[in-house]
Formats: structure tokens, sequence, C-alpha cells
């Protein structure tokens, strides 16, 4: 019933809207009618005047061809002309009425597209955002970002960036270079500590390019002596909404060794034995939904207790205070946030001079 009354205000409103138009059309050419009627009016009058004046003048006997500059010429010259316009009028008042063309919308400057990926004078840098164990205090693994830095020194951090990328359909790009630079460097921080792994973000739109994603194989495949290194990042809200080509994608890189970390989980619509039929080695909770003030939950509590017995690694995220750090500890094996350490710089080539590196950043 709702629909149905909605669906009939709609079609009332419509033909109120049709008849006003319509009456506002039939004003208009009631008011062209009425124009053309008194227009023609006037030069009727005058026309009769003038053939009256002609036809009252006395023809001399031997009256000399009228020159153009004559009384009678110009008498004829006019009574012609009032005759083309009275014609021309008729024929107007038979033609149907139609409106005049509406007036031009006046032009808006076209807005500047928003920042795709890189322009001149700026450039991409590559951080290292430390995850850590938070048993001990010690770092174990690392988080791969982009930020883009300006000749002036202005600096747009990796979330933005990427969020600007994706409205571009630059996206991809960005994810394929962040692996690619990423490669070298945990080639050489594996080869101090064989146990550690970077985490890499990955846009939906990304899993689901056939060419950047043969990109992304491509890359691990040529590295698969650290490829078991990598941990593909990708939020929980994309991962839902992957058709079969991004789960298809997804079971393609967890065959070549990387595993998956699922970031900004929440506790709904979460198939853990799915997930981990997919590779998702790890899960990321944002440690501002663990404890909103009032303690851990205990669904939080029960989440976690089951994560762990399926061998699920769980990571408290945005960490920012003590609070939010003491929080995730009773859930999470490792965290990070502006609380631990800030992403640091990796100084350009790093990681290109190791022995057996085949990769080379963009």
């Amino acid at each position: 019933m709702t629909l149905l009354a909605a669906g009939q205000i709609i079609f009332m409103i419509g033909s109120w809207m049709r008849l006003g138009h319509l009456a506002e059309r039939q004003a208009m050419q009631g008011k062209a009618l009425r124009d053309m009627a008194g227009t023609t009016k006037v030069l009727t009058e005058r026309l009769q005047e003038l053939e009256a004046r002609y036809h009252a003048e006395p023809e001399p006997e031997a009256k000399p061809v009228a020159s153009p500059e004559s009384p009678s010429a110009a008498a004829l010259a006019e009574m012609q002309a009032l005759r083309q316009q009275l014609r021309s009028l008729a024929e107007d008042i038979q033609k149907p009425y139609q409106e005049p063309p509406p007036a031009p919308l006046p032009q808006r400057a076209p807005e500047p597209p928003p920042a795709a990926v890189k322009s001149a004078g700026e450039r991409l840098e590559l951080l290292l955002e430390p995850v850590i164990e938070l048993a001990t205090g010690e770092t174990a693994h690392y988080r791969a970002q982009l930020h883009m830095l300006s000749e002036l020194g202005d600096e747009m951090p990796h979330n933005e960036l990427m969020r600007r990328a994706q409205q571009n359909g630059a996206r991809a790009r960005l994810d394929v270079h962040l692996l690619e630079a990423s490669l070298p460097v945990l080639r050489r921080l594996r080869g101090k500590n064989g146990n550690t792994r970077v985490f890499v973000p990955v846009g939906a739109s990304t899993l689901t390019s056939p060419g950047d994603l043969r990109q992304i194989i491509g890359l691990l495949e040529d590295s698969r002596d650290v490829a078991a290194g990598v941990v593909l990042e990708i939020i929980h809200a994309d991962l839902a909404g992957l058709a079969t080509a991004g789960i298809e994608g997804l079971a393609q890189l967890a065959r070549l060794g990387a595993s998956m970390s699922l970031s900004r989980v929440s506790l709904n619509g979460l198939d853990l034995l799915s997930l981990r039929q997919l590779g998702v080695r790890y899960l990321d909770i944002d440690a501002r939904s663990i404890d909103a003030g009032f303690g851990v939950a205990p669904s939080w509590i029960d989440f976690a207790n089951y994560a762990r017995s399926m061998q699920f690694q769980i990571i408290g995220g945005m960490v920012e205070t003590t609070a939010q750090s003491q929080a995730a500890a009773r859930l999470a094996r490792y965290g990070y946030g502006p609380y631990f350490a800030p992403p640091r710089r990796v100084k350009p080539g790093a990681g290109h001079s190791e022995p057996g590196s085949r990769i080379q950043a963009a």
C-alpha cells in the first residue's frame, strides 16, 4: 500500500506539472496570436489608406512613367511591402506554435580532477610502519605504505593517496608499485631475520583487474625466495564485496605462498573457515573498537579465542593511547599505530645491492 500511495503521489505531481506547462504554452500562443492580429489590423488600415489615395488621383492624358522618386512609385512600393507583410503574418498564424529554444545554461569552469598518482615535481616514497609484538614490545613485522611528497615538502599520506587513486582508477597501479618497491626491502630484512613479514595493502579493484593481478603474480613468481614473507592486506568490507574473479585471484596468490591479512575486521559476516581456505592468516582489529570505554566486550574475547584456535594471528590496529594498547593486548599478539612508532621512510634503492635481488623499484 505504501508503494502504491507513493506511486500515486508521483503520478499526481507529474500530471500537475504537465498541466501547468500546457497552460503556460496556451497563454504564450494566445499572446502571440493577439500580437499578430494587432499588427495585421494596423497594416490593413495603412494599405487601405494608400490604395484609396492612389486611386483618387486623376490620371493625366500623357502621364509620364513614374520615376522611383515620384509619390506614386513610393506609394506602390509601400503597398507591395505591406501586402508581403500581411502574407507572412497569415503564414505564421497557420504554422503550429513552437516553443522557443531554452536559453543556454551558464557554463561552469570544469573542476580540476583529483590528483591521480603522480605529477611533475612530485615523488612517491616508500615507508615502513613497525608492527610490534605486544608481549615484548619488539618490532616483529612491517606495514608498507606509499606517501607522495611535493617539491614544497607537502606530504600526502598513504590513506589519502589511495583514496584519490581509487577515484581516478589508478589504485591498481599504485598497489603494483608498492609491492614492487617492497620486495627488495623485504629480501634485505629477511636476510637478517627470516621470520620478518611485510604487510602490503591491496585494493579490491586490483584483485578484480586481470592485467594488474597478473603483474602481482609475476612479481611474486620472480621473488619466490621471499614470497612467503609477503602479507597482502585486504579490507574486510572489500573482501565481502569481491566477485568470483576476485576470489579466484586470492586463491592464485595463496598458491604462490603469499598469505593474507584482513583489516578493519568486524564480527558481522565473518566466516573464519572460508577465510582460512583463502589464505587469510591475520585478522586486524581496529583498537578503537575493542574497548569503547566500558572494557573489552565479551563478544570480542570469545571471537579472539575461537580465531586463535584456528591458528589466526590477531593484530590490534591503529593504537593511539595506552588504554587502547592494553585493550589490544587482551586479544591480539601484534599491534601498530602512532602509540608505538610512526612509519619510517626507506632510503631510495634500499635492498637493491643485496645479492640475488632481481626486482627494481619503479
